[in-house]
């Protein structure tokens, strides 16, 4: 029966499992045949061997040191902390820049992430943008029309405020801001006068409710105070810079007493 089983000269002609059982079990042999004196390699080892390509089985390595363990997590570490410092730090600045409507556009979209990515792609696209100061003859220029409209308020506050709104674009322009689109403006406008531009959504509205009808003296006054702020701000002074002396221009609005027979 061995004399079946082994071919003397012809070891690939060998057998050694039968249906599942082994008719060989009583050599000494191992996975790698080490044992058998008549072993052959495996049919894709020959090929390899006959293509001149390396055929010797590379050795299992051994488990990784503690110390390799150690420093990978270390780096790993290192690249976590790393990361979330650069986030907070890039939150931070975009608060300082966009003050309060860094908080308002994380209400909108319930996401510090999404803000912060809107925020970011405004500050891109001002940067595409021909922004520039003002010439200072354009700022006198300004200054004495702005001067004309706040003393027209007196008689008409409602043109004066029509006025008003009007001038600021006309500076917005002459600054390099597209002023097609209300939305935009504001986006434009958060990056560089965020301080500003709560005052603009104000005097704005107020505008709107002007051109209804439905605006008190009050309210216009308030407008003119909203858009001093923005003008003030686009021409290069602050946005909160001198709120008595612009006060005072635009006194509350006292009705005047009523005169008739003393009852």
């Amino acid at each position: 029966m061995d004399h079946g089983l082994r071919r003397a000269g012809r070891p690939d002609m060998d057998v050694a499992f039968v249906g599942g059982i082994d008719l060989c079990h009583g050599r000494r042999d191992d996975a790698a045949h080490h044992g058998d004196p008549q072993r052959q390699p495996m049919v894709w080892m020959r090929l390899l061997g006959a293509a001149g390509c390396e055929t010797k089985p590379r050795q299992q390595e051994g488990p990784m040191s503690a110390g390799a363990i150690t420093a990978i997590v270390v780096a790993v570490v290192v690249v976590v902390l790393v990361i979330g410092l650069m986030s907070v730090a890039r939150r931070r600045k975009l608060q300082q820049r966009f003050g309060p409507e860094y908080d308002r556009v994380v209400s909108e979209t319930h996401s510090h992430r999404k803000a912060e990515a809107e925020l970011t792609e405004r500050e891109r696209r001002v940067r595409s943008l021909d922004i520039h100061p003002l010439d200072e003859t354009v700022r006198v220029k300004y200054a004495g029309e702005w001067t004309a409209i706040q003393e027209r308020f007196v008689d008409q506050p409602e043109q004066a405020v029509a006025r008003a709104g009007m001038l600021v674009t006309s500076v917005m322009k002459d600054r390099g801001y597209p002023t097609e689109d209300h939305d935009q403006i504001l986006a434009d406008l958060s990056v560089e006068h965020a301080n500003a531009l709560d005052h603009y959504r104000a005097a704005h509205q107020v505008s709107l409710q002007a051109e209804e009808g439905s605006a008190s003296t009050e309210d216009l006054r308030l407008a003119m105070l909203h858009y001093r702020a923005l003008f003030g701000d686009l021409l290069g002074q602050s946005a909160n810079a001198e709120p008595a002396a612009a006060a005072a221009d635009f006194p509350p609005v006292v009705p005047a007493p009523r005169t008739g027979p003393a009852r």
